[in-house]
């Protein structure tokens, strides 16, 4: 649980004048009061060790996905301040879709 939370809360402050010609340098830690959808909002971005089998992320501009392998479930994780997508929302295929 300790590092599923490590993944989901790295990063500080974005602030709402952003362009979309900005690069992010560290994930948001608070709720986007505004937001563009042509930037990336997960810039450092966790890689599961080579080791491990057992844990998937794949990134998306405004959200990320996780996918716990051995319990074959998956985590929608979109940054706050932001709408998570539709189509993935309605697909009914992720366990738990958080805003984080």
């Amino acid at each position: 649980m300790q590092l599923f939370t490590s993944i989901l809360f790295s990063g500080v402050v974005v602030s709402s004048s952003l362009s979309s010609t900005y690069a992010l340098e560290t994930n948001p830690q608070e709720c986007l009061p505004d937001f563009d959808a042509s930037i990336d909002y997960f810039p450092d971005k966790f890689v599961p060790d080579e080791t491990t089998d057992l844990l998937s992320i794949t990134y998306h501009k405004t959200y990320k996905i996780v996918t716990n392998k051995y319990h074959n479930k998956s985590y929608l994780l979109y940054q706050c301040g932001t709408k998570p997508p539709a189509d993935e929302v309605d697909s009914g295929k992720h366990h738990l879709v958080l805003p984080i």
